[in-house]
């Protein structure tokens, strides 16, 4: 068996019915988790990053690493964003300034 296939069948497994990928009707958050203290420190643990790699995206680099970097740059700004797109719908959130 493949690592991929290994993989594959580990992964299977673990999906059950309680585990499965909500639709995008379904609202991934709601107000309690967008107020708790678990999301507070989440989100502000992904601003820091995402000035550090914005900071780090200034610098001269290969065409490579700029994109793997505009890539990590990109994630972060989706998971700050779920949250934010179900409470002001399409808004995007507002940067602390770190």
């Amino acid at each position: 068996m493949s690592p991929d296939d290994l993989a594959r069948t580990l992964y299977d497994s673990r999906m059950t019915a309680e585990t499965t990928i909500p639709s995008e009707e379904e609202p991934l958050f709601n107000d309690h988790d967008r107020s708790s203290a678990s999301w507070e420190k989440m989100r502000r643990y992904l601003w820091r990053q995402l000035f550090v790699l914005r900071e780090l995206n200034d610098a001269p680099k290969t065409e490579l690493d700029t994109a793997t970097l505009r890539g990590r740059i990109m994630e972060i700004k989706n998971l700050l964003e779920l949250a934010c797109k179900q409470q002001q719908e399409g808004a995007s959130t507002p940067d602390p300034g770190y």
